[in-house]
C-alpha cells in the first residue's frame, strides 16, 4: 500500500485539478497500483495525506493541495 500511496502523491503533485474527494483519491490509488485492494480506506488515506502534507482544512471528504482562497 505504501508504494501505491507514493504513486498517488506523485500524481497529486503534478495534477492540474485542485480539489478531490477522498473517494476519488482512493479510487485513483487503486488504479495506479492496478489493484483496488491496495488502496487505503478513506479515513486512513486522509490521515496519511495529513501526515505527508500537513493539516488538511476544508469540507468533509474534500481534499485540496493548493490554497483555494485569494
Amino acid at each position: 500500500m505504501s508504494v501505491a500511496f507514493e504513486r498517488l502523491c506523485s500524481w497529486l503533485e503534478v495534477s492540474d485539478d485542485e480539489l478531490y474527494t477522498l473517494d476519488k483519491l482512493q479510487s485513483k490509488m487503486g488504479a495506479l497500483s492496478n489493484s483496488p485492494e491496495s488502496a487505503y480506506p478513506c479515513k486512513q488515506l486522509k490521515q496519511k495525506l495529513e501526515d505527508k502534507y500537513g493539516e488538511i482544512n476544508g469540507l468533509k471528504n474534500v481534499i485540496g493541495l493548493r490554497n483555494m482562497v485569494s
